[in-house]
């Protein structure tokens, strides 16, 4: 471990929103959330403005003439090189903007970025990502499980004890673009595989954006605005998911077929754009076939993901103690419900704060690696180092003299007398046999 490292900083960058916390290395407090245009959480947006150049988060949403925007980029690394300069750009502001605003260290080497990824990828593509975002030139950069995080987070927030980590937790992170389901047993991890995974929540912003165009007094002019100038159709897709987000986080309010949780968004003084959901139609767009999940509905394919785990885990003889909810869409009841519904011996425990708990997680996992790896590091001084054997000569004689007594009163006890008693009844004639 390098000496200079002080601080490690969590870095969720997800496909809906990014969260960044700190913890210092040598410390035990609860790590610390970072901020970015003075909010904790951040919309994962990133847009040019001809004079202010790159803007992350919502200065991407709310300048005008900003161009460029893009929203939901990540995914899996791969060659496309507009991705992999959306990540480099986003990534390298991010740093920037937690440096001139003096809330991480400025030296070089001092701060040590964990970053998350889906729990379902494999090592070669974290390898990858890890490597895209080293060319970022944010310094030491480590690329680890979400769930990881996720877990480490329950953990040291009291939300699970050590002996429920070492039976079985069944870890459910119900994202923006995906949802992972991940097992741990006896403190290892082990990823379940679905495939390819589509099952995100972004998909119902889609689902609003598009039953909103189809219901729009001026649906043609819309088309036609889209299609120029498509990041008014990015703007107006994030007003559908405030209004799915508002809807989820008040469902008894919008039960009512009068009251509406609403988006707006306007694209010219006489073009809105305004996304509106209650229960009623919510329901429709929840259960409406999805080309993204094989012409399946939302809801359909999150219960057959819920219950393949399940499956999965029986073959194994498995059923999770608990089951541990996270991600921002885990807010929505009715997932919580079909994960009951499943898994109805295990203790649900849905994450109080999913949008801040991978990146405090992450700069907890970063803490624990480095400080493990700088004990490991005196540990093997120490075994290389002469003092050890000086110790051990030194003590040697003690030792000995602690050992006389119990060795020969126990010689004795268990093998001289035993032998000397069989010798009189005959069972042992010779000495040498004795």
């Amino acid at each position: 471990m390098s000496t200079q490292v002080t601080e490690i900083v969590g870095f969720d960058l997800g496909h809906g929103e990014t969260a960044v916390a700190r913890a210092k290395v040598e410390s035990i407090e609860t790590p610390q959330m970072l901020e970015i245009n003075n909010k904790k959480v951040q919309i994962t947006a990133i847009g040019w403005h001809p004079d202010l150049g790159i803007l992350v988060g919502e200065q991407a949403l709310i300048y005008a003439g900003v161009t460029h925007l893009q929203i939901g980029f990540k995914q899996k690394p791969n060659p496309e090189a507009n991705y992999r300069q959306t990540i480099r750009n986003f990534v390298s502001t991010y740093y920037h903007l937690l440096k001139e605003s003096r809330q991480i260290e400025v030296g070089k080497n001092t701060s040590h970025f964990y970053i998350g990824c889906p729990s379902g990828w494999s090592i070669s593509e974290r390898e990858e990502y890890q490597k895209l975002l080293k060319e970022a030139d944010i310094g030491l950069v480590s690329v680890v499980p979400e769930s990881r995080a996720a877990l480490m987070q329950a953990k040291e927030a009291g939300k699970l004890d050590y002996d429920e980590i070492k039976s079985a937790v069944l870890l459910i992170d119900i994202g923006s673009s995906t949802t992972d389901f991940t097992l741990v047993k006896s403190l290892a991890e082990f990823p379940l595989d679905f495939g390819r995974n589509t099952l995100g929540a972004s998909l119902i912003d889609k689902s609003i954006l598009a039953r909103t165009l189809a219901n729009h007094e001026q649906r043609t002019l819309l088309e036609k605005v889209f299609k120029q100038h498509p990041h008014h159709k990015l703007r107006c897709e994030l007003q559908c998911r405030k209004a799915k987000e508002d809807y989820f986080s008040n469902e008894l309010l919008y039960s009512n077929s009068e009251s509406f949780a609403r988006g707006f968004e306007s694209i010219s003084p006489q073009l809105f754009f305004i996304p509106q959901v209650n229960k009623a139609m919510m329901e429709e767009i929840l259960n409406q076939p999805l080309p993204e999940l094989e012409h399946k509905s939302w809801v359909q394919a999150f219960r057959e993901a819920v219950s393949e785990a399940k499956e999965k885990l029986a073959i194994q003889g498995i059923v999770p103690e608990v089951l541990l909810m996270t991600g921002g869409a885990s807010r929505m009841q009715f997932t919580r419900q079909i994960c009951q519904e499943i898994f109805p011996k295990s203790e649900l425990r849905p994450d109080p704060e999913p949008e801040r708990a991978i990146a405090l997680g992450l700069a907890r996992v970063g803490r624990w690696e480095l400080r493990a790896a700088a004990f490991k590091e005196e540990v093997n001084l120490l075994c290389d180092s002469n003092k050890l054997k000086e110790i051990v000569e030194k003590h040697i004689p003690a030792l000995i003299e602690l050992l006389v007594e119990p060795l020969s009163s126990g010689t004795i006890a268990n093998v001289v007398k035993p032998g000397l008693q069989d010798w009189r009844s005959n069972k042992i004639r010779t000495w040498a046999e004795l």
